[in-house]
């Protein structure tokens, strides 16, 4: 990826902001430089301010302390926690955080190569100490290795393309 730096350092967190709230908020060809990589800021929150509770939801058998033991030796994210096995098991590794943890978030999820899906923001900010939520899904293989976004329709679902004529959506 490229890292965008100096005068439009601004602006590209601004816009990237908005790409994570959801990716139809910026314009299209933004939307393909986030999606490509080829554009991306250097996250603003320091390792050491990244906290964490990793979870495994349908990973690996010990992904989760793999995970932590990576973050914290390889990233220095010494706040990262493992939080044992996720109460259910997920399909797709996703990272929850509050508004005003948007920065940690941002910095996780390009440390972790998570997908912008992965990506869920609650309504509500976080207090001080209250950890971010990392729950690593059946897709994850291992810390550092991108998680990639489904690139197939899920059965039962119709796939409709805005070209397409005289279709309408079910």
């Amino acid at each position: 990826m490229r890292n965008v730096d100096g005068i439009n350092a601004g602006l590209v967190r601004a816009l990237y902001e908005e790409y994570l709230g959801g990716a139809d908020r910026v314009p299209p060809a933004w939307r393909e430089l986030f999606e490509n990589g080829a554009a991306s800021v250097e996250p603003d929150e320091p390792a050491e301010l990244v906290r964490v509770d990793v979870s495994n939801g349908g990973g690996p058998i010990g992904a989760a302390q793999e995970t932590v033991d990576w973050l914290q030796n390889t990233k220095a994210a010494r706040l990262s926690t493992n939080a044992g096995n996720a109460p259910s098991k997920v399909a797709t590794t996703r990272l929850e955080y509050a508004p005003n943890q948007a920065d940690q978030a941002a910095t996780l999820a390009e440390w972790m190569g998570l997908p912008k899906s992965a990506l869920k923001k609650s309504t509500q900010d976080a207090g001080d100490r209250v950890p971010m939520k990392l729950i690593l899904g059946k897709d994850f293989s291992e810390p550092g290795t991108p998680v990639e976004a489904p690139t197939e329709t899920p059965d039962g679902v119709q796939n409709v393309n805005a070209d397409d004529k005289n279709i309408c959506a079910k």
